[in-house]
């Protein structure tokens, strides 16, 4: 195996340089080695060489920059990719039976990189790519021209004609008027015989390793000799989807910690046959995984702290969701039959955790709640999909959606934080959006039209005039207009209303980078006056200050919903300018200069949370207290330019080496202990 390694590694030097003169016949030779290592190799329960020169390739392979060689007949049909196919099955397959047969960190890394290089393979088109200044030419012009001889678009004429042209260049004034033209570069290659006082080494330091032969001069292998396929179809077989469909059905049934492996591989390979097109065979178990209970209970299980969706929320909340929306199937008239009834069922529970009661929460709730609120606006998403047809919005006429809609537009903070915000893709409007969104394709049927008519929506209405954003706009005009009529019309038909948005959308787009930079600047600082006008005043900087000193000269372990909440307020304010919040370093600083900040690594302790209907989390966040002394302090310091920079990194650096010192010396132990080992992964 170490001389396959010493090939891999010469090989893949070679193929990261910028003019690599790598051949597809010796890549053909290094997978023939391969195959003939792997067929001959005595198996080893203790040790399993094949699975780990197969994660090698993988890892590298994946990585390159450009694959044009790899697209050859003579490599997309090698044995080697058949070999890594049934190895992505047969651990697959394992996965499935983790719980009975476990499989070992060496299989979970060998399969995580074969379907990132299987992804990679099956994605690449061998196409050109130009650069967005204009495409390369091969012409060579004198070293007088003035115009830009790289852009092909540029016309001939106008060079001979263009009087900037005609100007003398200051670069080149010095050249006589028949100067010769500029050549291209040659390739110069190093040698190694006109280096002078070649430094030599005595025989003893140079280690003893096995001959590794390679071919000087390599054949060039025709493509003709080999049937014309694709990494799709050698690759994704149908045995490897049927194991895939298992692994997914699994999935819905099942129950791993949040950042299990099998969720990044499936998400992955999910998405990979999204984008091939290989989505009427998944329709299944993508249907269980969004009907079991595993769905509900990602929701509930998003906390506070976390700043981005773990791979489990991520493959139930987003993967599953987006695969129904992006895509029309065979059976796509059975897709409002199978799943509105679920998701309407879900649909309270998830807005209920998401979304406070009324005056529970401050305004910065919002702030700290981001990722819960995108969550939200994902399942809305699937709502207002759902919904589209006639036979999707029977479902909803027989449920109480319109409460829980009308929950979330009642909601006074959520209304004011979507108002003050333009950004499309904001969690805030974008649960604004599909709300109004949903509301409206249901008042094409006339039980919910009638419904709906004596809602008393007004108070909405007037609040979102003011909306920055053209979506909630547009969103909420709509939704008036329709009621305001005294019978449905057919414009409102649901796929209209839908097609018509998407028309407004890409206009605005397209107009909205007409803007010029000074309007961009304005309106950003203009919305950027207004969030501290709300969030930020002397009164309520001057109270954080007093509490972070607190927390760095007093213990307050028993009252950890101090240490959540103080964490919370000094994470929302790290966004703002530094000018606002800089008066809260001095006691940042106190913090981290603060004995507490070392006793956090001696005793590393987790989240307490109580898991809501049964919802099971095996890896629990840190504790509120760690929490805001490990991450919200440091990253305060990150996140800002500070005048007294230097001042800062001289006394803090210093206890902080020391303290550093102190942690490898003492505490490392209890860092890669099992919780801390869960921590760290």
């Amino acid at each position: 195996m170490d001389s396959l390694l010493i090939q891999h590694s010469s090989l893949v030097r070679r193929l990261r340089r910028e003019n690599s003169n790598v051949t597809v016949a010796e890549i053909k030779l290094y997978f023939d080695n391969i195959v003939s290592y792997i067929k001959n190799l005595n198996f080893n329960n203790k040790k399993n060489d094949a699975l780990d020169i197969l994660t090698i390739i993988s890892d590298d392979f994946a990585a390159i920059n450009t694959l044009q060689l790899f697209d050859h007949p003579a490599l997309i049909n090698h044995p080697i990719f058949i070999y890594i196919g049934r190895t992505l099955e047969m651990l697959l397959v394992k996965m499935n039976h983790s719980k009975s047969i476990p499989t070992t960190k060496y299989e979970e890394d060998c399969c995580y990189s074969i379907s990132y290089l299987i992804a990679q393979l099956c994605l690449y088109r061998n196409e050109t790519i130009k650069l967005f200044y204009g495409s390369i030419s091969d012409e060579i012009f004198p070293v007088t021209d003035k115009i830009n001889i790289r852009d092909e678009s540029i016309n001939e004429n106008s060079r001979k004609s263009n009087p900037i042209a005609e100007k003398p260049n200051l670069k080149v004034t010095g050249l006589p008027p028949d100067a010769p033209i500029a050549r291209p570069i040659e390739e110069k290659e190093n040698d190694i015989t006109k280096i002078p006082h070649r430094k030599t080494f005595s025989a003893q330091l140079v280690p003893v390793t096995s001959a590794v032969e390679f071919q000087s001069e390599v054949s060039l292998i025709p493509s003709t000799d080999f049937p014309s396929k694709t990494y799709q179809e050698i690759i994704l077989t149908n045995s490897l989807l049927n194991k895939l469909i298992r692994t997914i059905e699994d999935l819905s049934q099942s129950e791993y910690s949040p950042y299990h492996i099998k969720y990044k591989i499936i998400d992955r390979l999910v998405r990979l046959c999204s984008k091939m097109k290989i989505v009427d065979r998944l329709l299944d178990p993508i249907v269980k995984c969004l009907r079991s209970k595993l769905y509900r209970q990602v929701f509930i299980t998003i906390e506070s702290e976390q700043l981005r969706l773990n791979p489990k929320q991520l493959f139930f909340i987003y993967q599953c969701t987006q695969f129904i929306i992006q895509h029309e199937f065979q059976r796509q008239e059975q897709i409002p039959h199978l799943l509105c009834q679920a998701m309407i069922d879900v649909t309270k529970p998830i807005v209920e955790n998401i979304l406070p009661i009324a005056g529970e929460f401050d305004a910065t709730y919002f702030n700290d709640r981001g990722i819960a609120l995108y969550a939200l606006s994902c399942h809305l998403e699937l709502l207002n999909h759902l919904s589209l047809t006639s036979s999707g919005r029977r479902y909803f006429v027989q449920s109480n959606i319109i409460d829980q809609m009308k929950n979330i537009l009642h909601d006074e903070t959520l209304l004011e934080n979507a108002v003050g915000n333009e950004e499309l893709f904001h969690a805030d409007v974008a649960v604004i959006v599909y709300t109004l969104m949903l509301l409206c394709n249901l008042a094409y049927e006339k039980q919910m039209f009638s419904i709906l008519k004596k809602q008393n929506l007004k108070s909405v209405y007037s609040k979102l005039e003011s909306a920055k954003d053209s979506t909630i706009q547009l969103a909420c005009q709509t939704l008036s207009i329709i009621l305001s009529q005294d019978q449905i019309n057919e414009e409102n038909e649901p796929m209209k209303l839908r097609k018509m948005c998407a028309e407004y959308l890409e206009k605005n787009i397209i107009e909205s980078k007409q803007k010029t930079k000074l309007g961009v600047v304005k309106d950003r600082e203009e919305r950027d006056t207004h969030v501290k006008l709300r969030f930020l005043n002397d009164t309520f900087l001057k109270t954080l200050s007093e509490e972070i000193e607190n927390l760095a000269t007093t213990d307050h372990s028993s009252n950890k919903l101090k240490y959540k909440n103080i964490g919370r307020n000094v994470r929302v304010v790290s966004l703002q300018e530094t000018s606002e919040v800089e008066s809260l370093l001095d006691p940042i600083l106190k913090c981290l200069n603060s004995n507490f900040y070392l006793k956090v690594f001696e005793n590393i302790e987790l989240s307490q949370t109580k898991p809501k209907c049964g919802a099971i989390s095996n890896n629990r966040s840190l504790a509120a207290k760690h929490l805001f002394f490990m991450r919200e302090c440091p990253e305060f310091l990150f996140r800002h330019d500070y005048k007294r920079r230097k001042e800062t990194a001289d006394t803090l650096g210093r206890i902080m080496l020391e303290h550093t010192e102190i942690i490898f010396e003492q505490h490392l132990s209890i860092l890669i202990g099992d919780e801390g080992e869960n921590i760290l992964n």
